[in-house]
């Protein structure tokens, strides 16, 4: 239900037509290498970042990532890119400078995810210290107690 006194949006959209693949060899041979970057890291995403497995790895099984339009579009949208550079990705024409924009954008998703994952070893390897040192305390202090060198701080109290 819309309100009377609210205007609808009125937009004007401009389809754009589809990059255009280069014709040159050497161009062609250099869109290659970026997909197979592109597909590297995208792998590299898919065994490291649970949010990437778990949102998309039957997407990469069906999908074919050999043909650079699609991949673009994929990758893109899977991205935790900006706004600005998801867009310049769309309206970029050259099909080889929107693939390196794509490129930039998953890698830095796989650096995030190395932080991210660099970040989560180290805290668990810092609560696994923490919690091997207080069961080390723990098996002491009973040892201790079995032997009667040690009595707790009440026991003590009393017996002077």
């Amino acid at each position: 239900q819309v309100a009377p006194s609210v205007p609808l949006a009125v937009v004007s959209v401009e389809y754009m037509d589809d990059p255009v693949m280069p014709k040159e060899e050497e161009e062609m041979k250099a869109v290659e290498a970026v997909i197979r970057n592109i597909n590297s890291n995208l792998n590299e995403l898919l065994a490291k970042s649970v949010l990437y497995k778990e949102q998309h790895e039957k997407v990469m099984q069906l999908f074919n990532r050999d043909d650079p339009q699609k991949l673009a579009y994929l990758v893109a949208g899977m991205s935790m890119g900006t706004r600005a550079e998801l867009q310049a990705v769309l309206e970029e024409q050259d099909m080889l400078k929107r693939l390196k924009l794509v490129e930039s954008l998953v890698q830095k998703d796989v650096d995030f995810t190395r932080v991210q994952s660099k970040v989560k070893n180290e805290v668990e390897g810092e609560m696994s210290k923490d919690q091997r040192r207080e069961m080390l305390m723990a098996q002491m202090k009973q040892i201790m107690k079995e032997l009667g060198i040690e009595r707790d701080e009440k026991e003590a109290l009393v017996l002077q």
